[in-house]
């Protein structure tokens, strides 16, 4: 079963991967928090362009037939600074690094949903990905924030050694 600490080895794997990124850990790139967080933490600290993983939330359904199925809903950020925001054509060209680099990684993630090896992202649905642009002109951060699903099986037979009455209701 598919759990947070997947994604986030995924999402780490990309950074270090895709060339703009090139995170390591004598140089980060990559960061997990919420994008607030990361920026009031880290201050000074934080190598550009930086990928901010953010936590999901998800929700269960199934498809009538006890098909138990998980959707998380995440996002990750790409982002930049400059500190003057006056400088229209840079933020503008920041806008368009960060549009780049965050389609790339889309689209990545797209292609890997068909690799066998890569079940965290296997059940992606590119039609459920948004990008919308962030701004915080006063601290001089710019970029764009991708918002995704991401569907899976989850078993739905009780595991009887997580419960003291092995997962049987007996009112006796």
């Amino acid at each position: 079963m598919v759990n947070f600490s997947n994604l986030v080895e995924y999402f780490q794997y990309m950074a270090e991967n895709h060339k703009d990124l090139n995170h390591s850990a004598s140089e980060p790139h990559f960061y997990r928090f919420e994008l607030d967080e990361v920026l009031t933490s880290l201050g000074g600290n934080i190598n550009f362009p930086a990928l901010i993983l953010e936590g999901y939330d998800f929700d269960f359904g199934d498809s009538v037939s006890d098909n138990l199925q998980k959707k998380r809903n995440g996002a990750f950020i790409v982002i930049m600074h400059e500190g003057d925001e006056n400088n229209h054509d840079q933020i503008n060209q920041i806008y368009d690094q960060c549009e780049a680099i965050g389609d790339e990684i889309i689209v990545r993630i797209a292609s890997d949903k068909r690799n066998r090896n890569v079940p965290v992202v296997r059940n992606f649905d590119i039609r459920n990905t948004q990008g919308n642009m962030l701004a915080n002109a006063g601290e001089g951060y710019y970029g764009i924030r991708y918002t995704f699903s991401l569907h899976s099986p989850r078993p739905n037979d009780v595991d009887p050694t997580k419960w003291t009455d092995a997962g049987q209701y007996d009112p006796t």
